[in-house]
């Protein structure tokens, strides 16, 4: 169904839900962004109201002295 522009800087956040009709206790996209994070790596969303939501997720890939990015 698509986030409303103005709430689109909030749906990472700890506990946010963007719409009342969400049941989930808000914890989802916050818990996917830390990981994300910890891997070195970034999410963004894109989305249209109305229309649908998209992620895109970006995790670099092994460093050179074979560790997985750069964790260990």
């Amino acid at each position: 169904m698509g986030i409303e522009k103005e709430r689109q800087s909030r749906i990472f956040e700890m506990y946010y839900r963007a719409t009342d009709r969400s049941h989930g206790s808000g914890l989802g996209l916050f818990i996917v962004k830390e990981i994300i994070l910890k891997l070195g790596g970034t999410i963004e969303v894109k989305s249209t109201y109305g229309a649908g939501s998209s992620f895109v997720i970006h995790i670099p890939p092994e460093t050179k002295d074979g560790s997985e990015n750069g964790i260990g």
